[in-house]
């Protein structure tokens, strides 16, 4: 049933609003009469929360053995989205020496924050994960040092790390954390060595014992290092 329901919202919502195919199957909001965005781009966080749902209903697919058309019709759209992403790149050096990169909060705006990075690295790790869309390990990496030699290498006079992915911090979205995103814990799996940081970010934030997305995503990885990031 929730299956069925998530391929029902996928074709009469997503796939039928949202997916321009005229541009390489690439998410975009709408036109009039919506009035959010109207045919922007979507940023790149809500763009990987499309090819989340749609990377997870392709993996039930799979498991299920069945509607090979249905799983054609998602990759079509996952695989040219998250190649747009990656386009959007910008490779950088970071001060540790690190490779790292720098991209927007969507298409020629803004710079990334930190609030909103979160949900990028969760959607790369179920790409990556998946094993279908071309994504290495290597690819993977950069993300994992922007949070960790960037992001977690400045700390604000008010205790919290940088907003942004360039290192510069701001206001709300992009006013950093004094601990760590749940999602975050994706990208111990391309930066093992910063796992007992992360973990320590949090004892020391209190965002142990009251923080349950984070605890539940930490215990997560704990379980998957001990287990060979299965």
């Amino acid at each position: 049933t929730f299956i069925l329901e998530g391929d029902h919202v996928m074709d009469n919502w997503v796939l039928k609003h949202f997916v321009r195919a005229e541009d390489h199957n690439r998410l975009y909001f709408p036109g009039p009469p919506n009035t959010y965005k109207p045919n922007g781009p979507a940023p790149w966080n809500q763009l990987f929360m499309v090819t989340n749902g749609l990377i997870r209903l392709t993996e039930c697919h799979l498991l299920l053995n069945d509607d090979q058309e249905r799983i054609k019709k998602y990759d079509a759209i996952v695989q040219p989205n998250l190649n747009w992403f990656f386009s959007s790149l910008r490779p950088k050096t970071s001060k540790a020496g690190t490779p790292v990169y720098e991209w927007d909060y969507a298409l020629d705006q803004r710079r990334e924050d930190a609030n909103h990075f979160a949900y990028d690295a969760e959607g790369l790790w179920i790409a990556y994960h998946s094993g279908r869309y071309g994504i290495r390990y290597e690819d993977l990496v950069p993300f994992a040092n922007t949070y960790t030699d960037v992001i977690l290498a400045i700390v604000q006079p008010n205790g919290k790390y940088a907003g942004m992915v360039d290192g510069a911090s701001k206001t709300g979205n992009s006013g950093g954390y004094n601990f760590v995103r749940d999602e975050y814990f994706y990208l111990a799996d391309f930066r093992p060595d910063q796992f007992d940081r992360m973990v320590e970010i949090n004892r020391k934030a209190g965002k142990i014992a009251d923080f349950l997305p984070g605890t539940a995503r930490l215990l997560w990885q704990k379980y998957r290092r001990n287990n060979g990031n299965k």
